[in-house]
């Protein structure tokens, strides 16, 4: 390994507030320290950290498209490794998330042998959980860039939580100065909401505090008025599932007694927020939902008005216990791993109840397990949109699935008993991805490691376990909404919008995935032939179709007792019964000799 090293760090939003204490310990600790936000305040606390610090804004300049800086910006982080630096670049929010220069700096330095990692950071997604009150574990949720959910026509299911990020920036490929917003832009996005919600649907237009001081703004607007309705280019659309309202509290508190429910991440010695650490060295009393001894000594080393309480206790018994505080007139601060709001439903129960008995209740953000995830996988959920649910909730309510998109699967309950969900899911997944398509295991406390979507039921999971399946393919343009985006953003030449839109996310889409076929097939002991990707990627396409295909079928010809050694009974039975496995598949037809070599030698299993 090289000397020189490359740490890319978030920020958060809030800085003084968001930055975590391994983010402080880097900015201090680095040979050269790097930032790009366009804000003096936060500016100055970085070099309060670090006064020789470096503005990478000298870099974006206006016309060109925003993936041309990004790529200069990260060279030149490398370049600083290169001449033996322990460089540390400091990105607005997390530094994984709608943010290319981090993923392209750490692949290019690890391609080149140097030591690179992202540390996560408090992601605008984790101030709107927080704001708005929303669990994403309730009904799943969807996130999308807002051009890219309409150049691409991206699916979506109506009954989840939709969140449209830089809507304010619709239609726009090029960095510009005014970031103006066209509001014809937004009725073409507003007409293909209202074909799936309906006109009358309420919609949440949502800014986060970047300050300090500053409150978060919202306003609600039924999809008939959003066109109509001024928004910048930090704003945010939030749409409830179809058939719910979202409403902000507002009441005044009445009684003696504060609850702060806060997220300390998954190593709260590392991803502690100094917003939070101050609110714990201030409260009356802390209490920390935990079995960790290590987490309860970090505790501990904080402030003595501590309790840890065991958050396998029953929901009733844990809200009880964060009450009883709160009711006795105290500032009462709850700690959860995690994120506070983020499959968490024991704050948001406390904190309900809380208010209907007139105390004064609120969340603050913490780094989740996905925040984690984005950053030791380098998966940026922003490049084509991602969607993640609890794993019961997925299979149960059959949710939709976006091919083109990330999907984060949350085991949750599941984690004890794999074999009730593992063949359902490949049964579900299967036909989109390919039975052996590679699954990233990820544990915020342990190894990551890839899996089979057909070998899910030998894994051990835990309750944190969400499962990753990368985008199945590239995204594809749709014709007719590039055209109206065209037009309604002034640009006569459809073509051209769609090529600064949708260029270079083709090409990083088949770096990443030649990258994983190439593990993939050298895991399988197949020959990687230089030059030949398509090839190699044809294979393996075929591998998982026969593989999944084959599954299919023996499990339908053991429990109907068919004899898969004679062909023409087969092919008979395919013909008659349409609706079967060997009729769907087509397996007689097209793999008719390794068919029925497999069927034959397995004919057994069931």
């Amino acid at each position: 390994m090289n000397s020189g090293s490359l740490i890319i760090a978030g920020l958060g939003l809030l800085t003084e507030a968001h930055c975590t204490a391994e983010v402080c310990r880097e900015l201090e600790r680095a040979d050269r320290v790097l930032y790009l936000v366009d804000e003096p305040s936060k500016v100055n606390w970085i070099l309060s950290k670090s006064p020789g610090a470096e503005n990478l804004g000298q870099f974006y300049r206006e016309g060109p498209p925003r993936w041309e800086f990004y790529s200069q910006i990260a060279d030149y982080l490398v370049d600083q490794v290169r001449r033996g630096f322990d460089t540390c670049a400091v990105l607005y929010g997390h530094p994984g998330v709608f943010n290319d220069i981090g993923h392209l700096a750490v692949r290019r330095a690890r391609e080149s042998n140097y030591r690179a990692k992202m540390l996560p950071g408090i992601s605008a997604a984790d101030c709107l959980y927080a704001d708005l009150e929303i669990d994403p574990g309730s009904d799943g949720v969807q996130s999308y860039e807002a051009t890219d959910f309409l150049v691409h026509g991206k699916r979506f299911d109506p009954r989840s939580h939709l969140i449209l990020w830089q809507v304010g920036n619709l239609g726009e490929a090029a960095y510009r100065w005014d970031q103006r917003v066209r509001p014809r832009c937004l009725r073409v996005l507003a007409d293909r909401l209202i074909s799936a919600y309906g006109r009358g649907h309420q919609t949440v237009l949502y800014t986060a505090a970047t300050q300090a001081g500053q409150s978060p703004r919202f306003s609600t607007v039924t999809l008939r008025e959003l066109a109509d309705h001024p928004i910048d280019y930090r704003t945010t659309l939030y749409l409830p599932p179809k058939g719910q309202h979202w409403a902000p509290y507002r009441k005044e508190p009445t009684r003696p007694g504060t609850l702060l429910l806060a997220g300390v991440g998954y190593r709260p010695w590392d991803h502690c927020t100094l917003g939070v650490e101050k609110e714990v060295r201030h409260a009356d009393r802390v209490i920390y939902l935990t079995t960790d001894p290590a987490a309860r000594s970090w505790l501990a080393s904080l402030t003595p008005n501590t309790e840890a309480i065991d958050p396998s206790l029953p929901q009733e018994q844990l809200v009880e216990r964060l009450l009883s505080r709160t009711r006795e007139g105290l500032r009462v601060c709850g700690l959860f791993p995690g994120h506070p709001a983020v499959f968490t439903p024991v704050a948001h129960e406390a904190m309900a109840r809380a208010r209907r008995a007139g105390h004064d209740a609120w969340l603050l953000p913490g780094i989740s397990a996905e925040d984690g995830l984005f950053a030791e996988l380098l998966v940026d959920p922003g490049s084509q949109g991602c969607l993640s649910f609890s794993l019961p909730d997925f299979l149960e309510r059959n949710r939709v699935c976006e091919p083109a998109s990330a999907l984060f699967l949350w085991v949750r309950e599941g984690a004890s008993h794999p074999h009730l969900w593992a063949e359902d899911l490949a049964d579900r997944l299967g036909p989109v991805y390919g039975a052996r398509a590679l699954v990233q295991q990820y544990e915020p406390l342990g190894e990551s490691r890839d899996l089979y979507l057909v070998g899910l039921g030998n894994g051990l999971y835990s309750r944190r376990t969400i499962l990753h399946l990368p985008p199945a393919r590239p995204p594809r343009p749709d014709p007719v909404a590039v055209a109206e985006l065209a037009r309604a953003s002034a640009d006569e030449n459809a073509n051209e919008l769609l090529k600064q839109l949708t260029g270079p996310d083709k090409n990083a889409w088949e770096a990443e995935q030649t990258a994983r076929l190439r593990k993939a097939a050298q895991d399988r002991g197949l020959e990687v032939i230089e030059g030949l990707e398509p090839s190699l990627r044809e294979r393996i396409r075929l591998e998982s179709v026969s593989s999944f295909a084959e599954r299919r079928m023996l499990r339908e010809a053991a429990r109907l007792r068919l004899d898969t050694t004679n062909p023409a009974a087969m092919m008979e039975y395919a013909r008659q019964n349409p609706q079967s496995s060997f009729a769907r598949f087509g397996w007689l037809k097209v793999y008719a000799d390794t068919a029925l070599l497999a069927l034959g030698s397995n004919s057994g299993r069931s």
